[in-house]
């Protein structure tokens, strides 16, 4: 099995699982659909289960393999250096979004996902307090995940600048400007820049149209049913409508 060659490290809330479901769709890249946001380099559970467990998921031999975890750019420090020993030849991809508009995402998208239940100036305090548990650290820590310039500056102490390829979210947004983005970014993994990709932007925040369903499929246990049963883009299509 060759080694996975592509990382998108983040940021949360800037892009990451548009940019992987459209990489996804090049014949010649490959981004598991059930591993997206599976942060094996960062969570000591899954890192103990040794990086086969991680190889496994991927199943052609042909294709350059894609891995995205959104926070592995907030756990950079630990990170980088994992992902570096892994592989040092691998290509990072990282995703950008202007600070405020991205904590402000983050946070209504962890409101509707149950995993907020402070209103927004309490979460600051508790962040700004130290006191979060890890899990919280991981996802409601609105104004440090983004600290970009000490976060990257982590991933250049193991990788040159022209292994890492930066996205600008509100460029990525932008109809007329993500057709030039995915081609410029498939020249830098070295893949065909001539691929159409069907572009949706996926995973954008809001407030649940049905409380009652959103609540259903975001139940502790329903979550993984739900993950495992229904592929990326239907599962994102139908958390959209509720």
């Amino acid at each position: 099995m060759s080694k996975i060659n592509v990382f998108i490290i983040g940021a949360q809330k800037a892009g990451t699982t548009s940019v992987y479901d459209w990489l996804g769709q090049h014949p010649e890249l490959e981004a598991p659909e059930h591993i997206k946001d599976y942060h094996f380099f960062s969570e000591k559970a899954l890192f103990n289960k040794g990086i086969k467990h991680l190889e496994k998921q991927y199943k052609y031999h042909d294709k350059l393999k894609v891995h995205c975890a959104v926070n592995y750019l907030f756990f950079s420090k630990i990170v980088s250096e994992r992902i570096y020993s892994y592989n040092p030849e691998a290509k990072i991809i990282v995703c950008l979004r202007e600070p405020v508009s991205r904590a402000i995402s983050a946070y209504k998208y962890f409101i509707r996902t149950l995993r907020e239940n402070n209103d927004f100036s309490e979460s600051l305090r508790l962040e700004k307090e130290n006191k979060l548990s890890f899990a919280e650290k991981a996802n409601n820590s609105y104004i440090s995940h983004g600290n970009y310039a000490e976060q990257i500056n982590d991933y250049l102490q193991y990788f040159p600048k022209s292994k890492i390829y930066y996205i600008v979210f509100e460029e990525l947004i932008d109809s007329e400007k993500q057709a030039n983005i995915m081609s410029d970014l498939c020249r830098f993994l070295g893949v065909s820049s001539d691929f159409l990709f069907n572009f949706t932007h996926l995973n954008a925040s809001g407030q649940p149209r049905s409380k009652i369903l959103n609540y259903l499929i975001r139940k502790p246990g329903w979550t993984r049913v739900f993950r495992y049963l229904v592929p990326l883009r239907q599962r994102k299509n139908i958390v959209m409508k509720i």
